[in-house]
């Protein structure tokens, strides 16, 4: 395999904050997963050394200006370097000044959060010929207007297209912002990663290139990921545009298969593969346990409620259980007893007088409990398809896929296949839309097949529509 010698990269993700209003977990995920990806020699390749990851507690105002610094220095002595900055987290504007700011683990003051002038400088710094600046920013929720110095000019925003030109300046440098305007930067529905670095990752990997292709170019990247991130936020009825600005040749950003490419099956061949090491890159947020004589009431427990010394040891009233949270018993929790270990798989699963609504295991896989009764019955998935009665030859069309019976916390496969088309999508939910564009007048025969995580198929659910010219 070869490697990508001349990349380096710069990732910053700041999840925690150091003051709690301003924390968002899944922007440390969002960063740890680029990083993996990137370093995985069976992909982009890059050189382990080559790049710099700073989450939560490391991803302080000094700690970004030393990567900038440390990049300048790289590209001093790499005449050929290419170089990616990513950032994941918020970024403000004062509505005043309009002036944008970037908003890293201490950023408290005007004085240490990053502006577009500082911003701007240390890029200017870096004697490259090929740089790529990727910001995913304005998450929705995570942060309220009030900072913690209660500057309330200041407000969360997606970067302005005055902000993205002004870092844009310069020869060889393109810069990529998840959202754009007064839009939102969605995240994922089981919160493990940003939609933007989730297709990001996937572009990366070769999902924006054809048979046969041994690099990823710029285009490609930004092609993918614009039309990609538009159609997963109206999944989640939502809008979110990616936004670019280049002044630059169409410069490689890294390896596929670590400089093997695709084969002639293209994209299509490596998605399950490629979504695998994705998913395994991405690790779910860490979550408390609330052990013994803890007390919950009314908070949100996104881990363990287990007790293993004494009766009542642990009281849950009103609580949220988060996914994958374990109830150990012998107790009482909400005024059911439990009897062995029960996993609750539903994130929105509560425990709260008398009442347990989820997917439970321990009396059988696929239980479904309802007000704590111990009536069970196995789900069975099903599919309904919502589309066009008719569409038009060259015409984008969305498909909307209903999936019944599921496990919510869990991975599944979407397969949507016709004559000429073969889209595929991994998903957690209840709904999936897809995007299909008929080359050919006719009955088109749409089948949609729903997969478990190891692609058994488990249903399937066929439409015949009219295609027009």
């Amino acid at each position: 395999m070869a490697t990508f010698d001349h990349g380096y990269a710069l990732l910053i993700g700041v999840g925690t904050h150091h003051h709690p209003a301003y924390s968002l977990p899944v922007t440390a995920n969002d960063a740890h997963a680029i990083q993996r990806i990137l370093s995985d020699p069976r992909w982009c390749a890059y050189p382990t050394a080559h790049i710099r990851l700073l989450c939560n507690e490391a991803a302080t105002t000094d700690a970004v200006l030393d990567g900038f610094a440390w990049l300048t220095a790289c590209a001093q002595r790499d005449p050929q370097a290419t170089i990616v900055v990513y950032y994941s987290g918020h970024g403000g504007r004062n509505e005043e000044t309009d002036t944008y700011c970037l908003l890293p683990h201490d950023a408290t003051t005007a004085t240490s959060r990053l502006s577009t002038a500082t911003l701007s400088a240390a890029l200017d710094a870096i004697p490259a010929k090929r740089l790529l600046v990727l910001l995913d920013c304005c998450h929705a929720g995570g942060m309220t207007k009030d900072g913690p110095d209660q500057d309330s000019q200041w407000t969360t925003t997606a970067p302005s297209a005055s902000m993205l030109a002004a870092l844009q300046q310069g020869a060889g440098r393109v810069v990529l912002s998840s959202s754009t305007g007064k839009q939102r930067s969605y995240i994922q529905p089981d919160a493990s990663l940003s939609l933007f670095t989730t297709h990001l990752l996937a572009a990366f990997q070769g999902a924006g290139n054809q048979p046969g292709s041994t690099e990823v170019r710029v285009t490609h990247l930004i092609q993918y990921v614009s039309r990609q991130v538009q159609h997963a936020a109206q999944a989640l009825n939502a809008r979110q545009t990616p936004f670019f600005q280049a002044a630059s040749e169409d410069f490689v950003v890294s390896l596929i298969r670590g400089g093997a490419g695709l084969g002639k099956g293209g994209w299509e061949a490596l998605q399950q593969d490629a979504h695998a090491a994705i998913a395994a890159a991405s690790p779910p947020s860490p979550h408390p346990t609330i052990t013994d004589s803890n007390v919950a009431i009314g908070n949100v427990v996104g881990g363990n409620l287990t007790q293993t010394k004494q009766s009542g040891g642990v009281h849950a009233e009103g609580a949220t259980i988060g996914r994958i949270g374990t109830l150990t018993g012998g107790d009482s929790y909400g005024g059911d007893r439990i009897e062995g270990s029960k996993t609750v798989y539903d994130g929105r699963a509560t425990v709260n007088d008398s009442t347990i609504t989820g997917t439970v295991t321990g009396l059988s896989t696929g239980t479904i409990i309802h007000g704590g009764s111990d009536r069970a019955a196995p789900a069975h998935p099903s599919l309904t398809m919502e589309c066009p009665e008719m569409m038009v030859c060259g015409h984008d069309h969305a498909v909307i896929i209903h999936v019944h019976g599921t496990n919510p916390t869990l991975r599944y496969q979407l397969d949507l296949r016709a004559t000429g088309i073969h889209e595929t999508t991994y998903f957690m939910g209840s709904e999936v839309t897809l995007y299909v564009t008929p080359s050919m007048p006719g009955e088109l025969h749409l089948r949609a097949i729903l997969k478990a995580q190891d692609g058994t198929q488990m249903t399937s659910q066929s439409q015949r529509i009219m295609v027009h010219r």
